[in-house]
């Protein structure tokens, strides 16, 4: 068993580009070897069995990154397990788009809630790039708490981790007020699964993915009821969403909030991804 191999039996649930990202990935991250390798390489018998036992798992459709426990994200590296989910590159607009208009604006201390910790992607490249900005980061699960507070722990960032049931609305007058609300909450249905990879539905934590059936709009109704009594004024949300139900938000919920300067801005694939409002 060797690298070529790897990637070789990958090809077949993998486009070709992406076995050879992974099998760069697991060269490097497991066993100290960058890519392009020499000719001369040769794994030793012990690292034969574990590139074997690896492979094994990539072809259950296990991500990579919870092989190698690492995620890139923006410009972060994070430590990712299967109490989170793992950072998406529309995740990184998200966030793109919020540093360069706060950096622009020169607006320094503002309070920022997010719903929805996850590994702390969100909250961690927010606070690296805006460090005046107090951060408060909720999530439902304990198991994804330790993972983002062991990630702003590796790389010195403080965030206020708490674990919070945002769903339930009699915890929020415990909160407080805020300047910005930003998340990347569950929106998928369950009836989209087919058209997901078997990578996601089989391995990553189903509550951080899926609304009901019923309820597409369930998180930005209640952030929009929420922004009525604790969002500052002049305060902002920001929230990836779904393009199936984006319109649907923005033209329901978030105005009979009183909102205004409701927009949608397209991610890299000229899909509906983003969500900003402005609170009067």
């Amino acid at each position: 068993m060797n690298f070529t191999q790897l990637r070789a039996e990958l090809a077949p649930i993998y486009p070709e580009n992406e076995a050879q990202t992974i099998t760069e990935w697991i060269a490097e991250d497991l066993f100290g070897y960058k890519f392009p390798f020499s000719d001369k390489l040769r794994l030793n018998e012990e690292e034969k069995l574990k590139l074997f036992a690896v492979k094994t798992r990539l072809l259950a459709h296990e991500p990579v990154q919870y092989i190698t426990k690492q995620a890139h994200f923006y410009d972060l590296r994070l430590f990712v397990d299967k109490n989170v989910l793992i950072p998406r590159p529309e995740t990184e607009e998200l966030v793109d788009l919020i540093i360069r208009k706060y950096k622009k604006s020169g607006q320094k201390k503002l309070k920022c809630l997010e719903i929805g910790a996850g590994s702390g992607c969100i909250s961690l490249t927010l606070k690296k790039h805006l460090p005046h900005w107090e951060i408060h980061s909720l999530d439902i699960s304990a198991g994804a708490l330790a993972v983002a507070a062991k990630n702003g722990e590796n790389l010195g960032l403080n965030v206020h981790w708490r674990q919070v049931d945002f769903c339930k609305t009699e915890n929020w007058k415990n909160l407080g007020n805020f300047d910005i609300l930003v998340s990347n909450p569950p929106y998928i249905l369950p009836s989209e699964k087919p058209a997901m990879s078997q990578n996601c539905i089989l391995h990553e934590p189903a509550t951080a993915l899926f609304v009901p059936e019923n309820q597409p709009e369930l998180f930005y109704a209640l952030f929009a009821e929420w922004a009525k009594n604790y969002l500052n004024p002049n305060g902002e949300i920001w929230a990836e969403l779904s393009e199936f139900s984006a319109e649907l938000v923005k033209n329901h919920y978030l105005q009979q909030a009183h909102l205004t300067d409701i927009q949608l801005y397209k991610d890299i694939r000229s899909k509906d991804r983003i969500l900003y409002a402005k609170k009067i």
